[in-house]
């Protein structure tokens, strides 16, 4: 009986054992599945943060290419600036020094009228002494400002001709006459023998006029 009986109590105790180690199992296994899945969890934001670092890194690269473009564009336009600042002067020099020997600023150009007279051909040489050329007329306010220069009952050359072909004007650096400002029947080339073109003062626009290349006449420049 009493042998029996501890029997009883081993096998008692083994199933306990038993039932203790299934437990453990069972608790090992669930951690080992929670491990598990905070180490794919963890992958899976360890690649996230470096997809987002590698983000980082191109627009890092994007954004000192953008930068490096923009200081190279900031230097060329200080260059340019510079430039232009020095032709500027340069331009403001040059009128000034043309302003004593009688040269007028009008947009871009200087312009000079003689007080002298000669032909139109003498004069024109006359002009390109001075590193010049007679004028050219391109605007209506230059037309005006032109026509300023003289007085009332001058007529003055510019650089107008139809030497080369009878009726058809052009100025003197080659390129056609589009705008025109002739006197009411002119050009008419009276006798034949009128090729050169002349600016008429008037009160206030100013009007042209065909007249005998040979004719002495002012004139004036423009460079």
């Amino acid at each position: 009986m009493t042998q029996e009986q501890g029997h009883l109590q081993h096998d008692c105790n083994t199933t306990t054992d038993r039932d203790q180690l299934q437990a453990n199992y069972d608790s090992l296994t669930k951690e080992k599945e929670q491990l598990k899945s905070d180490y794919n969890s963890t992958i899976q934001q360890k690649e996230k943060l470096q997809t987002n670092y590698d983000n980082l890194i191109r627009e890092k690269d994007l954004l000192q290419t953008r930068y490096d473009n923009v200081t190279k564009e900031r230097g060329q336009f200080q260059d340019s600036y510079h430039t232009l600042t020095a032709e500027r002067d340069q331009l403001q020099a040059r009128y000034n020094s043309l302003s004593k020997t009688g040269w007028s600023k009008f947009e871009i150009s200087c312009y000079y009228i003689s007080a002298e007279k000669r032909n139109w051909t003498v004069s024109r040489e006359e002009c390109k002494d001075k590193g010049a050329d007679l004028a050219i007329i391109n605007s209506r306010e230059e037309q005006i400002f032109v026509n300023g220069l003289s007085v009332s009952g001058t007529n003055a050359w510019i650089g107008l001709t139809d030497t080369i072909t009878e009726g058809n004007w052009t100025w003197v650096d080659g390129t056609p006459v589009n705008t025109t400002y002739w006197q009411i029947g002119q050009p008419n080339s009276y006798s034949g023998n009128q090729d050169c073109g002349e600016m008429v003062h008037t009160s206030s626009l100013g009007e042209w006029n065909d007249d005998g290349c040979f004719a002495d006449q002012v004139w004036i420049c423009e460079k």
